[in-house]
């Protein structure tokens, strides 16, 4: 700074700087510009007027960098420690997106087989459908799955950015749902059924990787209508064109 001044900056002891800033300059042992400190016992008593000479009247004494071992390298290591810690969540979060976008691949593509890389074996899976409410385990999920998607020619299940929670090796998940369902009737005219809703899930880490463990959809409201069986045409399999 004395490069920018008329003349040279005059000596400040810590005693006249803001206490966060004495305390920080003595605990770190940081160079403050224009700011003379002198370290350990004198520069505490600069910062506490409780401290005596012999600094047996302290009320609590931190050590200083010298005397904790928490130097640069410890400060450069916990840094590290940080970015390792999220650098891991970013990860756990992705994997966990890419688990919740795999439901919906696997119903749009009519590819029963990925349920494995969605659920656990053991997954309980709830659907509550404007009211009416349908109890799966995750053996019955591919069959009933098969049986109900042959009513659409279409689907398109379209899902928000999820809002997850970690807890270690496990993890909650939120994110809503617009499901587009295109039916084709008896004389080939097409009918769109469209439901609104919320998943809420409970994930585990596995060995293979983030499982849904308890799935609940709520079904707010929907749109159009969904027509029975005897009035569609089936479709074993989706579009060739999707």
């Amino acid at each position: 700074m004395a490069e920018f001044l008329a003349g040279p900056e005059p000596a400040l002891h810590a005693a006249s700087m803001p206490s966060w800033r004495a305390e920080s300059a003595c605990s770190s042992g940081a160079e403050v510009p224009g700011v003379q400190l002198r370290t350990g016992l004198a520069c505490e008593r600069e910062t506490d007027p409780h401290l005596a000479r012999d600094g047996s009247a302290a009320r609590h004494r931190l050590p200083t960098a010298p005397e904790s071992g928490v130097g640069r390298g410890g400060a450069a290591r916990a840094s590290i420690l940080v970015r390792m810690t999220s650098a891991l969540e970013a990860s756990d979060h992705v994997d966990i997106t890419q688990c919740l976008q795999r439901y919906g691949q696997a119903l749009d593509d009519r590819a029963w087989d990925l349920f494995d890389t969605v659920f656990t074996p053991d997954a309980a899976i709830r659907y509550d459908i404007e009211g009416a409410v349908t109890n799966l385990r995750m053996e019955e999920l591919a069959d009933r799955s098969r049986k109900l998607f042959e009513r659409f020619w279409w689907t398109q299940h379209v899902f928000s950015v999820p809002v997850i929670e970690l807890a270690g090796d496990a993890a909650r998940a939120t994110c809503r749902l617009i499901a587009t369902h295109v039916q084709v009737n008896l004389e080939g005219q097409r009918s769109t059924w469209v439901l609104y809703g919320i998943y809420r899930d409970v994930l585990a880490r596995t060995a293979a990787g983030w499982r849904i463990r308890e799935r609940h959809l709520h079904g707010v409201y929907s749109e159009g209508k969904l027509l029975s069986r005897k009035y569609v045409q089936g479709f074993a399999s989706a579009p060739k064109s999707a």
